[in-house]
């Protein structure tokens, strides 16, 4: 699939894909692209449980031009 400016109009979303992580691992950001959306997904492991949590957001364009 070629890249055009028109699918970006604001923010070149596509140059921050991938998995973020803070600096005491804790919550992990993914940005990831499912076809023509981009989803937003946080993971947060509580500290007394160990249990993962897991929050998933599509994100989307306004008429704004702002994500």
């Amino acid at each position: 699939m070629k890249r055009t400016k028109e699918d970006y109009p604001s923010f070149n979303l596509f140059s921050i894909v991938g998995t973020w992580e803070s600096v005491n691992l804790n919550p992990t950001v993914i940005i990831y692209r499912n076809d023509k959306e981009y989803l937003l997904s946080i993971i947060y492991v509580s500290e007394t449980t160990k249990q993962a949590s897991l929050a998933t957001y599509e994100i989307q364009y306004s008429k704004m031009r702002r994500y």
